[in-house]
């Protein structure tokens, strides 16, 4: 905590804290919005995903309408999200009634400016005290109103809250607006598909098709057999903190390869491998389990190793520019392509030999290029802006740091 704020216990800054109305809610159901835990997802309130129960008088519910300033928290949930919190801020003359499994908070406004609890909800101060009352089970985690009553909360005066709410807002609209530029920047993109080479499904423009192993390098599609097929396939023993990454369908990102999640395997186990390996300017593409990310490989390593839900594409650069690759295996024409050759076993898959008969259209390859030379441009100022992301953000967290603590 800041240094010379007073604390107080939450039992006494709140003048409500109760869990929602037990109501049974449908699919397809109508009438008033209900609240389930999936409306506080991503930490903020999300209006799309409010439950309904075909209640269309809401006298019955009337203690439970919520109010403006209302802060909604999850007690009942899996362990990574107890704790979590969302400020409703009242639009219009909506009505929407308070559901199990999320406690609603009121405080004492002399006290705490709500704004400013939900903040401090969100440091990870407050998150190790939840932690300490959190009760694990097998499938979900809760905690008891009597433990949270009991975990302190800076009380600065009102004035200084709103101050810090100011700052803090201002922070984090500037993050909301640059992560906005990199959505507009992303259909930027997929209209420049569109202009350059009109609709992959009705191909007003005459493109020829051909089939995917007709556009890449005779060793193209590149992936891992199993251990029960007779693979090398690496064992979990054997990675190591440094290495040659390997990757698997939860480091595609956005179309692009999320090094962060990578495993590693020492060199010269590496070296041994003959399959499963995949170099800068690969196409990836999930077909096993996680089914249809793609991304467009950047990396400086000479190889990176690939997960049994992982192939690589290499274009024959003849033929086919692999950004145009990327961008027409992320367009819906090709989703609905793979989603109808897709084998459904215990989970869903592409055969490779199913991949290798994927269509694509064949603009001229000076036209892909082209078009990759502009994409190249736009992901210049999506990288500009992502680092301009994190430097707020790493602002944002350093204040956080300084008032909660």
């Amino acid at each position: 905590m800041k240094e010379g704020w007073e604390t107080k216990e939450l039992c006494d800054c709140l003048s409500y804290i109760k869990n929602g109305a037990n109501i049974k809610q449908a699919k397809g159901a109508s009438g008033i919005p209900i609240t389930r835990i999936e409306t506080l997802s991503g930490g903020e309130f999300h209006r799309d995903r409010l439950g309904y129960a075909d209640i269309f008088d809401p006298e019955k519910f009337e203690a439970y309408i919520l109010d403006d300033a209302d802060i909604l928290m999850s007690h009942i949930n899996s362990k990574a999200f107890i704790g979590r919190s969302v400020i409703y801020h009242k639009q219009g003359n909506e009505q929407i009634i308070h559901g199990m499994n999320l406690l609603r908070l009121k405080f004492y406004t002399n006290l705490i400016y709500p704004e400013f609890a939900n903040y401090y909800f969100k440091c990870a101060y407050f998150r190790n005290e939840v932690a300490k009352i959190r009760k694990d089970a097998v499938n979900q985690s809760s905690m008891a109103i009597s433990d949270l009553k009991k975990i302190s909360i800076p009380t600065p005066p009102i004035s200084e809250q709103q101050h810090i709410v100011e700052e803090l807002d201002l922070l984090s609209s500037i993050i909301e607006k640059k992560k906005a530029q990199l959505n507009e920047l992303d259909n930027l993109a997929q209209s420049l598909f569109y202009e350059m080479f009109g609709d992959p499904i009705t191909n007003e423009k005459g493109w020829s098709y051909k089939k995917l192993n007709t556009l890449i390098d005779e060793n193209v599609i590149t992936y891992h057999l199993d251990g029960n097929h007779g693979g090398d396939y690496p064992r979990s023993e054997e990675f190591v903190d440094e290495g040659v990454p390997y990757i698997g369908a939860n480091s595609l990102n956005n179309g692009f390869v999320n090094f962060s999640m990578a495993k590693y395997l020492p060199k010269e186990r590496a070296a041994k491998l003959k399959k499963g390996l995949a170099i800068n300017g690969d196409v990836l593409f999930a077909h096993n389990a996680t089914v249809g990310p793609v991304a467009y490989l950047i990396t400086n390593e000479p190889l990176v190793i690939l997960s049994t839900s992982l192939t690589a594409y290499r274009c024959n650069q003849d033929k086919m520019n692999p950004l145009f690759l990327r961008a027409y295996m992320q367009s819906i024409w090709f989703e609905s392509q793979y989603k109808a050759s897709m084998k459904q076993t215990t989970r869903n898959q592409i055969p490779i030999t199913q991949q290798k008969k994927f269509d694509f259209i064949l603009p001229p390859i000076s036209l892909q290029n082209q078009f990759a030379e502009k994409i190249k441009v736009i992901e210049h100022q999506k990288e500009l802006i992502k680092q301009s992301i994190k430097e707020v953000e790493t602002l944002f967290n350093s204040r956080m740091d300084y008032y909660f603590n």
